[in-house]
């Protein structure tokens, strides 16, 4: 680069810096509990149906 020229890179605070990596992490996170739900969800209907199947095994 030139003297006297100045360069066409955009430069962070370090406020915005820390502010833009803590939204990267927020939503990693977000999308880890999202997946996380998910998960718990299908878990929950596998246990209801092999609590229907075992009712009727029961009977």
């Amino acid at each position: 680069m030139e003297r006297g020229v100045s360069s066409d890179r955009k430069h962070l605070s370090a406020m915005q810096y820390k502010t833009e990596c803590a939204k990267e992490q927020l939503q990693e996170l977000s999308n880890d509990i999202s997946s996380a739900l998910d998960k718990h969800k299908d878990v929950q209907n596998q246990l209801l149906q092999l609590q229907k199947e075992l009712r009727s095994i029961e009977t």
